[in-house]
């Protein structure tokens, strides 16, 4: 997983046959809006969208991978506002 990979450098990985999965900062803003449109309101500290990404890499079950719902969880773990 590199979130902050730029395009040449993920092409330059896959170019010699690694593999790589890409799950971004990007990705919690989308599924949080996603949620907070079904609430009516916000829901998530977006400062703590950087944290949950790297601690949903760094504990990811590699046998299930990850998934929208792992993004999910990672979302009220640790971004959810009080």
């Amino acid at each position: 997983v590199f979130p902050n990979m730029g395009h040449q450098e993920i092409v330059e990985r896959l170019s010699h046959l690694e593999t790589v999965v890409i799950w971004k900062e990007e990705h919690f803003e989308q599924k949080a809006k996603e949620l907070e449109k079904i609430a009516g309101h916000l829901l998530f500290e977006r400062g703590n969208f950087m944290k949950a990404l790297y601690q949903m890499i760094a504990n990811h079950n590699r046998s299930e991978g990850i998934s929208w719902n792992t993004v999910e969880y990672y979302l009220h773990e640790f971004c959810l506002k009080e």
